[in-house]
């Protein structure tokens, strides 16, 4: 089964993607860029991270640049309600980004990023 970690400031979103996808894969959350960042450096691996990109203290692209090198094996998605195009252009030319999805996204498009 699949390591999932998403991470998003934003409670309500973090229980709906519990909801989706626990069943499916072995799924962590993080509310911010620093607890994922413990969550990173403890035991095991994460297949897929999955960040939001507005949160406080560090952003989820900030937070991607510093994490990405230290976990070379793990793909990383941006799952941003954010659609400006200077956000959108640096997701997307960051190397360690396999998908950058527009909230809201479908369970479909999730799946397709993670999977």
């Amino acid at each position: 089964m699949s390591r999932i970690l998403f991470i998003d400031d934003e409670a309500p979103m973090l229980r709906s993607l519990q909801r989706e996808f626990s069943a499916e894969y072995d799924l962590s959350v993080a509310y911010s860029a620093a607890e994922a960042q413990a969550l990173l450096g403890g035991p095991g691996h994460f297949d897929v991270v999955v960040s939001d990109v507005s949160m406080p203290e560090m952003n989820g692209l900030d937070f991607i640049e510093t994490a990405s090198p230290d976990c070379p094996d793990t793909r990383f998605v941006v799952l941003t309600g954010n659609c400006d195009t200077k956000t959108l252009e640096r997701a997307e030319a960051m190397p360690s980004v396999s998908h950058v999805l527009l909230k809201p996204s479908s369970r479909e498009a999730i799946l397709e990023a993670i999977g």
